[in-house]
């Protein structure tokens, strides 16, 4: 009990004293006007046997809250394509969604945090049941 004690009081005092760090980052949909190159991952059990998959591609982030690219995704050696448009929101926190319609009839959902001033994006999205997690970088 007193190692779990030990423990806890460890992570409140690192974060009374990261929260002003954290604090101080201010985000806004400016900082990722661009083009940014993205890999992903993921490993799903199917019930069946695993599902190995991979993304990559490249998106553009627009001043108006809208965004645009393309995709090519890889599950157990199964390549597809597509495009894909929809809506992104930045917040103060400098955690961000994005919701995409692709060319292929599927949608996904993205979540994101923005780190160095914009120069790295970490995200998680999910499409079709499938979730990934990957980082985009500006071009």
């Amino acid at each position: 009990m007193r190692m779990l004690q030990s423990g806890i009081i460890a992570v409140l005092v690192f974060l009374t004293q990261a929260t002003p760090a954290f604090a101080g980052a201010v985000c806004s949909e400016g900082m990722i006007q661009d083009s940014y190159g993205y890999v992903g991952q993921s490993v799903v059990d199917t019930g069946q046997g695993i599902l190995y998959c991979a993304v990559t591609g490249v998106f553009k982030f627009r001043a108006d809250g809208t965004a645009n690219g393309n995709v090519k995704q890889s599950c157990n050696g199964m390549l597809e394509k597509a495009s894909g448009v929809g809506t992104y929101v930045v917040r103060p926190s400098c955690l961000a969604d994005a919701n995409i319609e692709f060319s292929d009839g599927t949608s996904a959902l993205f979540h994101f945090t923005i780190t160095d001033g914009g120069k790295t994006l970490m995200f998680v999205g999910e499409q079709m049941g499938i979730t990934f997690s990957g980082t985009a970088r500006p071009l």
